[in-house]
């Protein structure tokens, strides 16, 4: 029988890493930010709203937040419109958030689909969102073809782009 490492009664091991201190400390507070100062010159505030393409006409529509760039104007890939996003919540493309995908473009006269690799969802179906496996940090494309296709799109963008409503 093999031997097994056994703690003696009354005695816990302690976990490796921190010490108890530094576990239980709180975290420091977050550096407060200043209401007051004026943006850069020739700085968007943060909300503004950016405004379509001028070339395309296609586009815009996206809010603009800190730290963020306004999502570009769709190309075309043969008979849709597609535009590139990157899933950047911590949890990835889960079921919550794929709720919330599927219930922002639900109202949409058209097709919108979400690709990963060679492998395609229906954008409407949280069971096809789902079966692509989406985490952190995952590149996908998505697709839409009809009178509302670039309406949805750019409400299926902008829901990841703002990491479907979550805080990380």
């Amino acid at each position: 029988m093999p031997q097994t490492s056994r703690v003696p009664a009354g005695r816990r091991r302690r976990p490796s890493g921190k010490s108890a201190a530094a576990r239980s400390a709180a975290p420091p507070p977050a550096p407060a930010l200043a209401e007051t100062a004026a943006p850069p010159r020739g700085a968007m505030p943060l909300g503004a709203i950016i405004g379509p393409d001028p070339e395309t006409g296609l586009g815009g529509g996206f809010a603009v937040g800190p730290g963020r760039a306004a999502p570009a104007a769709f190309a075309r890939c043969g008979d849709y419109l597609c535009a590139e996003s990157v899933i950047r919540n911590r949890l990835g493309l889960h079921s919550r958030a794929a709720a919330r995908l599927a219930q922002a473009i639900e109202d949409f006269d058209c097709e919108i689909y979400l690709e990963k690799g060679d492998y395609r969802a229906d954008a409407r179906s949280i069971l096809d969102l789902l079966s692509l496996c989406c985490p952190c940090n995952t590149k996908v494309t998505l697709l839409a073809s009809g009178p509302e296709a670039e309406r949805a799109l750019e409400t299926a963008r902008r829901v990841i782009h703002d990491r479907f409503g979550e805080e990380e």
